[in-house]
């Protein structure tokens, strides 16, 4: 499969993606069920969440006709921030005055996407907002990764150990 089929910002990976396949085919099995929408990869910093969640969203390209988009949210300190980023990535139109996860909301409705938002622990203050999202835009699905959990309805959460070593 070519990373070229559908819209998408997924960086390039440069290294194989090795030791996680029991995690990425259960992540998997998750994320195509169709009453999962949100799923949190969550765990201690440096266990490989980030790059998991890339992996099954590289994965995942063919099943979102509009597109696979991530976005880094290690900068961002308040859920306005984190939904600017979000719009930021799917190069959308900004309208004055409107809100940012109005402008998702208004966009993702009738689109299938899926949203990696990466380092969510940053912003927790908008896992409100992301479950409004959802609400509102029936195809679109979210993998969220983070060191502490969303607690909104419909998440299910997945833990994400540290990598240990072959013996």
């Amino acid at each position: 499969r070519t990373l070229d089929a559908r819209p998408h910002n997924l960086p390039l990976q440069t290294s194989e993606f090795l030791g996680r396949s029991n995690e990425l085919a259960a992540i998997q099995a998750i994320l195509e069920s169709p009453n999962s929408r949100l799923v949190t990869l969550a765990g201690p910093g440096g266990a490989g969440k980030t790059r998991l969640g890339l992996q099954v969203a590289a994965e995942h390209l063919d099943r979102f006709r509009d597109g696979v988009f991530f976005v880094d949210l290690a900068a961002e300190r308040d859920a306005g921030a984190a939904f600017e980023a979000v719009v930021r990535a799917l190069d959308l139109p900004v309208s004055g005055g409107i809100e940012p996860l109005e402008t998702l909301k208004a966009r993702l409705r009738d689109r299938q996407t899926l949203l990696v938002l990466d380092n969510f622990e940053q912003v927790m203050v908008a896992a409100t907002g992301v479950a409004e999202l959802i609400q509102h835009s029936p195809e679109l699905k979210v993998i969220i990764t983070s060191r502490e959990t969303l607690r909104v309805r419909a998440e299910q959460v997945f833990p994400v150990p540290p990598l240990t070593l072959a013996k």
